[in-house]
């Protein structure tokens, strides 16, 4: 079984299907993905703090500034990312760091970790 890492704009555009350009071969990914058994989709803990920062960056666009909704979206985002069958997707622990935009190391660091972790998940 082929394992493929999943990037945090799948995730949003499968999640947040607005656009019919970029959430339908989101959603045919995500499905091809639990449906076929030829993959096994990677998360990393590292693309769910992504995954975060872009909901938050969508909610500052559309001028929600409620704590609440911003809390429920987050919420119900990762709740779905977990609750994936796991037969099917893996998150992946360990590669998230303190949240410094100005650590352009510490996210060097965090990029090459992604690279050789989808290099030793393609060689499995």
């Amino acid at each position: 079984m082929e394992r493929i890492y999943i990037d945090t704009n799948v995730l949003i555009y499968w999640l947040f299907p607005t656009h019919p350009a970029t959430a339908k071969p989101s959603t045919a990914f995500m499905s091809d993905i639990k449906s076929s058994g030829k993959y096994h989709g990677i998360i990393s803990d590292f693309t769910i703090n992504e995954m975060i920062k872009v909901i938050r960056s969508i909610l500052v666009t559309r001028k929600i500034t409620n704590a609440s909704s911003w809390e429920n979206k987050i919420k119900w985002a990762v709740e779905k990312i977990y609750n994936l069958n796991k037969d099917d997707f893996t998150v992946v622990f360990g590669m998230a760091y303190e949240d410094n935009s100005d650590d352009d190391m510490g996210f060097g660091r965090i990029s090459y970790e992604a690279t050789q972790l989808m290099k030793e998940n393609q060689e499995k």
